[in-house]
């Protein structure tokens, strides 16, 4: 590049175009050299664009991948803290229902929490009136008891016994035609079937 590239007259090249080559022969070499400097770094930085957006896809494959993992453990949390209060709260629900006694109370400050406390606070006041009836009942001057669709006692007051000289118990599962006079039995089946009509038209 730095020897003039003269070209010998018989080299077959018009002179005028072998004294343009003499006179700009150094800045084309120079100006190719550049070309291929800028090619070359261009080329370089095409690799490093090319590593760095493999690193960049990698990692945001592995972010994705870490998302979904989080977003199913997450869910499953979710739905196993969602599922045991609801089932608590459904078998509090039935068991009061049932007039049975109720699972512990949920200890978690929350909307299930509160339900629960509800429940139970339903529960005790619903035992409380059902002692006060039974208190009430229990303690009646007169007879008071329960029949089924037969005419058969199923419970009976302890008036019972001042009443009919008979313990209460003594009484369960007997048909109440047992312990009416003659004349009074068919009256006795007769309030035993308008009670079954009437609480069957309730239930309706």
């Amino acid at each position: 590049k730095d020897e003039s590239p003269n070209l010998p007259a018989n080299y077959g090249v018009p002179k005028h175009f072998r004294a343009l080559l003499n006179k700009h022969g150094n800045d084309f070499y120079d100006s190719v050299e550049q070309i291929a400097a800028i090619e070359k770094q261009q080329h370089a930085a095409e690799h490093i664009n090319q590593a760095a957006f493999s690193a960049f896809s990698s990692t945001l494959v592995n972010a994705v991948i870490v998302c979904i993992i989080l977003a199913v453990m997450l869910g499953y949390l979710y739905a196993v803290s969602i599922s045991r209060p609801l089932k608590h709260l459904s078998d509090n629900a039935r068991l009061l229902s049932a007039k049975k006694p109720l699972l512990p109370q949920l200890t978690q400050e929350d909307e299930f929490g509160n339900l629960d406390a509800i429940l139970q606070a339903t529960a005790r006041e619903i035992e409380r009136t059902l002692q006060q009836e039974r208190e009430t009942i229990e303690n009646a001057a007169d007879l008071i008891c329960t029949l089924d669709e037969n005419g058969c006692f199923l419970d009976v007051n302890s008036f019972a016994q001042r009443m009919l000289s008979v313990r209460p118990s003594q009484l369960v599962s007997t048909n109440v035609n047992a312990i009416a006079v003659a004349e009074q039995s068919l009256l006795a089946d007769e309030y035993v079937r308008n009670a079954v009509k009437s609480c069957t038209m309730q239930q309706f």
